[in-house]
This record gives structure tokens, C-alpha cells and sequence, in this order.
């Protein structure tokens, strides 16, 4: 009976299926020009040219036409509207469908004539057709049809592999890579492919030419291509020209990577003592050199041995220093905590004339001079150290300051520091630095009023005034930098430090009120909308003092003094603020008083700001996770997945 049953409706299911096959192909269907006229659009007319709509059953259904009346409908479509690109597209399809490759082709070809982009469909259509030839000609006109880098690189890719598989020698010969190269010099990425495939077909000569050429085009990627460029000259057995190369490469402030690269390579060579000799001798012969100095130095810290003496006796031997040379040794001597010794190499730069002009590297090295005696602390500068009448008699009689007293004439203007100096000699030193740090940060402010490096300073006192208990001038210094922040140069980077010194002091709504107009700020920008960081923070700026328990009060017997540690903010990037950024610290100062319903309100409101950016919506979605509020939450996956549609 079970065998007669599943017969039954075995029988049942054919029937019906060729019941809805038959009514499908041979009952009347509604009349496409009919159901087009009715549509005003062209894709809605498209569609009634593909589809049409059926009832089975008591339901509605929409269906495609059978393909050859898909084609009649289209052909008709196309005699109204020639030119449309779309109906056009959609006919080569239904042809190849079809099998009608040469009108499928033709359609192609006359929409890669009339727009550039349609010529990767052409490329596509000769793949699958299996005309590799055609194909490689489309790429190679794509190549040097669009201004896309990134495109370019991968067609360019493409194009490589074709002709790599079915041999199209053309494209594989130095010709047609010098052509290439010609109308792309500014894609890396096809250098990098070039070096690569050389590479591994062992032609090192062609290799070493384009890693060549791709170092002269591009400086960002120097790193990369030196270790290349070394790879190859070693493989082609050339370690002396390597050596002379990776010499003439050296970069003093080398990442550590970098440098642990440089030294391996001459240990391989069997070359590091050697190397270390040959500078020791040729420093003793000629301890003015400042090129030998800084490799002996940078040698000498690589191998764990102090590199201080060396900076010192080129400091007491070298004549004529130039301005890069000055703000390399201030660099070492920062990276080595010598503070003294940078601020000299530093305030002898500020007070050139030939540095007056380059105002973006001064206000750089006057705010390391800052940074220097901000953190300095209780150690001694020679800048400012000594008997206290002794300098400021010095100070007055020196018209013209020289590295060891042009300090001072920033100094001096500050009368307190006199009434701390009887005390014991080593918080003289902290409060003769702090002062000599204000009197430099009001230098900045009269010579870089709209810098950056400005608001930091803003920001550094703020928070040393705030951690040591003076809050008026914490006070004083904060409304004044809130009075200016406005003018910046760089509106939100100023304005996002001016939140933090909001923080430093605690007023936590003020601090939210400046996030929310740098928000506001950003958000008028696509470009900085959508934007991130990977470290949203500000500079970290001086060493602030940590106030220290009764258990962990300072022994006044002891001779101990921890080493200042300072910072090298000469060589820093230029960081710039998003509004992802300052969302992001937004949401953190809400987040660490556990004020859960004021971060949904402030998503809520972004959202209805730009509500066209979907990380806005996973970041409210994420939040409400984590607060269980499972309707509200269903609510807003239901819009965001309406908002945003995804192919998944």
C-alpha cells in the first residue's frame, strides 16, 4: 500500500508541473508593450521586458519570459530608446544566452566604444569564449584607458597572467614593460610586479633596473626597496656594490628593524667588527666629521655601548654645524635621555638666522625645548644651571646670547623662581626648568599663535598645574587657551586638546561640549566622516608628576635620582583627528561613568545626522547588545538592515 501511495503522488507532482508548464508556454500571457507603457521608467520597463507576472493557484508570481521572447521584447524596447546602454547590455546577454556570439560581440564592442568602463565586459565575454588573444588586447586597452592606480594594477595583473599562460610573448618583453611603465610611473604596485616576476625567473639585471626605478619614483617605499635592491645585488653575487649601497642608504634614525637588517647584513658578510674599526679609526683621525660621529654613534648604540662621548667630542671639535646637522644631534641625544646635551644643539638652532624662515621644523624644535625642560625636572641644564645671580648678571651684560646663556633671556622675567632658590638646590633645578618651560611656551605663543604644537602646550600646562595643586594657573592658562582655540590652523586637532585639558581638570561636561563641536566640525566633511585613526589620542606631551601616598614619600637622605626620560617629537608625523576619533573618546567618557542611556541617545542623534553611515548603526547595535535590550535592539537591526541591504 506505502509503494501504491508514493506512486500516486509521484504521478500527482508530474501532472501538476506539466499542468503549470503548459498554461506557462501556451495559454495567453499579458502583452509587453502593454505593461510597458504602463511603467515610466526604463528599468521598470526593462523588467516588464524580462518578467511578467502569473497566477498559480490563487497566487501572484512573477516569472521570466523564455529567452528568445526576453530578446523580442528588448529589440522592441531598444527601438524606442537606440542609445540606452542598459538595454543594450542586456540584449548581448540574451544573444550569448542565445548563442548568437557574433551579435553578443558586437553589442559589446559598441559599448566599450561609447564608454570606457564596458571594456571589462568585452573582457569577460572573450574569456568565456575562450579568445584569450582578444582578450589580452581589451586589457592592454583597459591599462592605459583608466585613471584608477589600484585598477591599474590589477588589470595590469590580469593582463600579466594571461599572457604568462598562453604565451603572448608581446606583453612579456622589456618593450612593452618600458610602454607600461611610460603611462603609469606613478602606479607601484606595477614596479612591484615587474621586480617580483625577474625575481623569480632569475633575470636579476632586469630586476635590479625597475627596483631602481621605483626608488627614484618613490621615497615612501625606500625601505622596502632597498632591502630589495640589496636581495638581488647579494644574488647576483655583488656583496661589495650591496655594501657601498646599503652605506650610502644609511639613515640615522633607521626603525629598529631596519637597523637590525643593516648590521645583520654586514655580520653575514662576515663585515660588522670590521665596519665598527674602520669608524672608530676614522673618528680619531677626524672627530670633527660629523657623518663618521653619527654612524660610530649609531654603531655604538646597536652594540650596547654609550654613545654620549662621541656626540660630546664632535660637539668640542666641530666648527661650522648646519641646520640638519644640529637637529640630528639634538635627535640622538633625546633618544639617549641626554637632555643637556639636545637642548644646547637645540636653542644654538632656534637662534640662527638661516632657521628663521623655516617656520614649520622652528616650532617643532621649540616645542622639544619645551618638552626638554618640562621634563628635565630636578636635573641640572646647562642652559639654566648655576648660581642664580651669576646668570642673570650674565643675562643682562649678553647682548648677544651664545648656547650657554641665550636661554636665559627667556628666563629671568620670572621673579618667583629667585624666592625658591634658597631651597634645597635640587627643587631649585625643577622650578628653574618649569619656569624657563612657561617662558618658552609664551615665546610660541607670540610667534606660532594658530599651531598645533600650541594647543599642546596649552594642554601640557594644564595638566603639570592640575597634578601639582595649583589650579590657578590651571585655571587661568585653560580659559586662555579656550578663549583661542577657535583660530587654529587645525580646528579639530587644537579643539580635541582643548577637551582634554577640559578632562584634566575634571569638568567633564564642558569636556563633552567641546567633543560634540568637533563632531559637528568633522561631520561636514565625507572625507573626515568616514575617516580613523588607529590610536584616537592626543599628543602624550610632558611627563606629568604622579602625587606619591605617604608610604611612597620621597627619602630625603637618599642620593638617588631616576634619569629624566624625554621624547622625540622632531621626528613625529603629523597626526590628524577624525570624527570616528573624537566619537570614539565621546563615548569613552560617557562609558567610564556607566551612562549607558546618554551613549544610545548621542548614536541616536548622530545617526539622525548622517544616517548613511552604516558603522554608526553597528556601533549602536553593539552597545544595545551589551545592555540586553532585546526589542529596542530587534528595532534597530530592522532599520539598519532596510538602510542597508547586503547581497548575503
Amino acid at each position: 500500500m506505502r509503494n501504491i501511495s508514493l506512486s500516486i503522488n509521484s504521478y500527482l507532482l508530474v501532472f501538476i508541473c506539466g499542468l503549470v508548464l503548459f498554461y506557462y508556454c501556451f495559454l495567453s500571457q499579458p502583452e509587453f508593450s502593454k505593461v510597458a507603457a504602463e511603467e515610466t521608467s526604463i528599468e521598470k520597463q526593462i523588467e516588464a521586458a524580462l518578467f511578467t507576472k502569473q497566477e498559480f493557484f490563487g497566487a501572484e508570481a512573477i516569472v521570466p519570459f523564455p529567452t528568445a521572447k526576453a530578446r523580442e521584447n528588448l529589440t522592441e524596447l531598444q527601438n524606442q530608446f537606440p542609445d540606452d546602454a542598459k538595454i543594450t547590455q542586456k540584449l548581448a546577454e540574451l544573444d550569448e544566452k542565445l548563442g548568437d556570439f557574433g551579435a553578443a560581440e558586437k553589442r559589446l564592442v559598441q559599448l566599450a566604444e561609447t564608454n570606457q568602463p564596458n571594456l571589462e565586459n568585452l573582457a569577460a565575454f572573450y574569456n568565456r569564449r575562450a579568445r584569450f588573444s582578444d582578450e589580452a588586447k581589451v586589457l592592454e586597452k583597459r591599462l592605459f584607458a583608466t585613471e584608477n592606480a589600484d585598477e591599474k594594477a590589477m588589470i595590469f595583473f590580469r593582463l600579466m597572467e594571461t599572457a604568462r599562460l598562453h604565451d603572448f610573448g608581446e606583453y612579456l618583453s622589456p618593450a612593452f614593460y618600458e610602454k607600461a611603465l611610460e603611462k603609469n610611473l606613478a602606479v607601484y604596485s606595477i614596479f612591484e610586479q615587474l621586480i617580483e616576476r625577474f625575481s623569480e625567473e632569475e633575470n636579476y639585471t632586469e630586476a635590479l633596473k625597475f627596483t631602481r626605478q621605483a626608488k627614484s619614483k618613490f621615497p615612501e617605499k625606500q625601505s622596502v626597496l632597498l632591502e630589495k635592491e640589496i636581495s638581488i645585488l647579494l644574488e647576483m653575487q655583488k656583496a661589495d656594490e650591496a655594501e657601498k649601497i646599503y652605506q650610502a642608504s644609511f639613515n640615522p634614525f633607521w626603525s629598529d628593524e631596519e637597523t637590525n637588517k643593516f648590521y645583520e647584513f654586514l655580520s653575514g658578510q662576515n663585515r660588522l667588527r670590521a665596519y665598527g674599526a674602520e669608524l672608530k679609526r676614522d673618528f680619531r683621525l677626524n672627530p670633527s666629521d660629523f657623518q663618521t660621529a653619527i654612524r660610530l654613534a649609531h654603531y655604538q648604540k646597536y652594540d650596547g655601548e654609550p654613545i654620549t662621548p662621541i656626540v660630546l667630542q664632535l660637539e668640542k671639535h666641530k666648527a661650522n654645524w648646519t641646520a640638519e646637522e644640529l637637529l640630528t644631534a639634538a635627535r640622538f641625544s633625546i633618544g639617549e635621555s641626554e637632555g643637556d646635551l639636545a637642548s644646547r644643539f637645540l636653542y644654538t638652532l632656534f637662534l640662527r638666522d638661516d632657521f628663521k624662515e623655516d617656520k614649520a621644523t622652528r616650532a617643532k624644535v621649540l616645542y622639544q625645548l619645551f618638552e626638554i625642560f618640562s621634563d628635565a625636572e630636578r636635573h641640572r641644564l646647562s642652559l639654566v644651571k648655576g648660581d642664580l645671580r651669576f646668570y642673570e648678571d650674565v643675562a643682562k651684560a649678553d647682548t648677544s646670547p651664545g648656547i650657554a646663556t641665550g636661554a636665559l633671556s627667556l628666563i629671568f622675567s620670572d621673579a618667583k623662581v629667585k624666592d625658591e632658590y634658597a631651597e634645597k638646590e635640587k627643587e631649585a633645578n625643577k622650578l628653574f626648568n618649569r619656569a624657563a618651560a612657561y617662558r618658552l611656551f609664551s615665546t610660541y605663543k607670540e610667534e606660532f599663535p594658530t599651531l598645533p604644537e600650541l594647543a599642546q602646550m596649552y594642554l601640557d600646562i594644564v595638566r603639570l598645574y592640575t597634578a601639582i595643586g595649583d589650579a590657578e594657573i590651571a585655571e587661568q592658562t585653560l580659559l586662555e587657551f579656550e578663549q583661542r582655540y577657535e583660530k587654529a590652523d587645525d580646528y579639530a586637532s587644537v579643539a580635541l586638546r582643548l577637551a582634554d585639558a577640559f578632562a584634566a581638570t575634571k569638568r567633564a561636561e564642558k569636556t563633552r561640549e567641546i567633543y560634540q563641536k568637533i563632531l559637528d566640525y568633522s561631520g561636514k566633511s565625507e572625507k573626515m566622516l568616514a575617516a580613523k585613526n588607529d590610536s584616537p589620542i592626543s599628543n602624550d606631551g610632558i611627563n606629568i608628576p604622579i602625587e606619591k601616598s605617604e608610604n611612597e614619600s620621597e627619602d630625603v637622605y637618599s642620593s638617588y635620582e631616576p634619569q629624566a626620560v624625554f621624547r622625540d617629537y622632531l621626528g613625529e608625523k603629523e597626526k590628524r583627528f577624525f570624527y570616528r576619533d573624537t566619537l570614539e573618546k565621546y563615548v569613552s567618557s560617557l562609558a567610564k561613568e556607566k551612562q549607558t542611556a546618554e551613549i544610545l541617545a548621542l548614536y541616536s542623534r548622530e545617526i539622525s545626522k548622517y544616517p548613511n553611515q552604516e558603522w554608526l548603526h553597528e556601533e549602536r547595535l553593539e552597545w544595545l547588545r551589551q545592555t540586553n535590550l532585546t526589542e529596542e535592539e530587534l528595532r534597530v537591526y530592522r532599520e539598519a538592515l532596510e538602510r542597508f541591504q547586503t547581497d548575503a
